[in-house]
């Protein structure tokens, strides 16, 4: 834990929260405290005790502190008792790129219902997406709840009735080079499997994008331990991630936290088949390969080579090291540029997977069960296309219906 950070630990019967202060001598000094019911009470209670510290042990007085100060501490709050690191940093790039850079320099005192939607407003005129206006009001609406609810510096949640503005834009969004949401045809996927074929290291993740709907994560998250060949089935059951916070490859429970088990047709099984007696034989001759592990350290199960539980991932090149969602840069780029296929994003290949689903009759409730989405409403929303085969289906459903 940092210098400074508040931690907790289990104390007898209870919690315990502890923070570093100024040494004295030389020696580190640190504030203790117990008796907590929960780690989430001790933790918050420290975060307070730490705040008077600094404060010269004097209680905050909430005309002084910052909205960039205040966010900053109930973001930290917030992940220690309630949130992923992948949500963590999600939050932390909205403050930071967003909030803190428009209101950041006031005090959270004068800060009102007019200027945060004001805020708001701002975005939308600028062509901000009607989503990313949404995390933003849900992070104002949370923090200011807090702080007035919770630690008090505040006499009212100003926050309380913030509105999405009517004109905020749906579908375009700005600083966005390329359609995360295009469906990739038939004539294009086949370009790209011919320039990457069986044996091609960005094979078996375009396989598990394109056939089984994977997320970029949860694809490179994908171990030979969770396939099950005798049954035909994937469980995915992790994604792979990157943090900035620790700058580490590390790996996390999949969007939503929630495990699913996914079919796989006869062919995709025989390729992942053929790809793991490949590695499997490259072990053999080679007992000293390389591993990777995950080791849990500060609630984060990170990735590295020397110690922890030994993962073994699927998606390796030649001499066993691990692909990482960062080699999809280069894959696109081919794509891109070689190919001349200038909507490819990763997130495409399963946008067109859960479209062709939809569009051979697979019932939108078991395609939104097979892709890990909350609720149909997202399918319908996001990933619905009109293709040839949809109005075919169309056109022979109306001709049955009055003919």
């Amino acid at each position: 834990m940092k210098q400074g950070a508040v931690s907790t630990r289990e104390h007898g019967k209870g919690w315990q929260y502890y923070f570093s202060i100024a040494s004295i001598k030389g020696k580190t000094k640190k504030v203790y405290k117990g008796g907590f019911k929960s780690e989430k009470e001790a933790y918050k209670a420290g975060i307070i005790a730490q705040q008077e510290y600094f404060n010269n042990g004097r209680k905050q007085n909430s005309k002084s502190i910052s909205v960039s100060d205040y966010m900053s501490m109930w973001l930290e709050d917030l992940y220690r008792s309630d949130i992923q690191l992948t949500t963590y940093e999600g939050y932390k790039k909205i403050l930071n790129n967003h909030i803190i850079p428009s209101i950041g320099k006031y005090y959270m005192q004068t800060i009102d219902a007019v200027t945060l939607q004001a805020l708001l407003k701002d975005m939308s005129d600028n062509g901000y997406t009607y989503n990313v206006i949404v995390e933003v009001s849900g992070i104002l609406k949370k923090a200011f709840r807090e702080a007035y609810s919770f630690y008090k510096i505040i006499n009212h949640n100003p926050a309380e009735n913030l509105t999405i503005p009517k004109k905020a834009n749906k579908k375009a969004s700005v600083k966005t080079t390329q359609n995360k949401n295009s469906w990739i045809s038939k004539e294009n996927m086949d370009k790209i499997f011919k320039r990457f074929p069986e044996g091609h290291v960005y094979y078996i993740p375009l396989i598990l994008g394109y056939r089984c709907g994977l997320r970029l994560g949860e694809c490179f998250g994908v171990c030979w331990s969770d396939i099950n060949f005798n049954k035909a089935e994937l469980t995915v059951k992790r994604q792979m991630q990157f943090s900035n916070t620790y700058r580490t490859w590390y790996v996390t429970t999949p969007k939503y936290e929630e495990i699913r088990v996914i079919h796989l047709d006869e062919n995709t099984l025989e390729i992942l088949k053929h790809a793991k007696e490949c590695q499997d034989k490259y072990k053999q001759q080679n007992p000293k390969y390389i591993k990777t592990f995950e080791n849990t350290e500060n609630g984060i199960r990170k990735l590295n080579n020397i110690k922890g539980k030994e993962l073994d991932f699927i998606n390796r090149r030649a001499d066993n090291t691990i692909l990482t969602p960062d080699n999809v840069k280069h894959l696109s780029r081919v794509v891109h540029y070689d190919l001349d296929i200038k909507e490819f994003t990763f997130h495409s290949l399963r946008h067109t997977h859960i479209s062709e689903l939809v569009a051979n009759g697979v019932p939108i409730t078991d395609v939104v069960v097979r892709t890990g989405h909350k609720n149909v409403k997202e399918i319908l929303e996001t990933y619905l296309h009109s293709t040839d085969k949809t109005k075919s289906v169309m056109t022979n459903i109306i001709d049955n219906m009055y003919n």
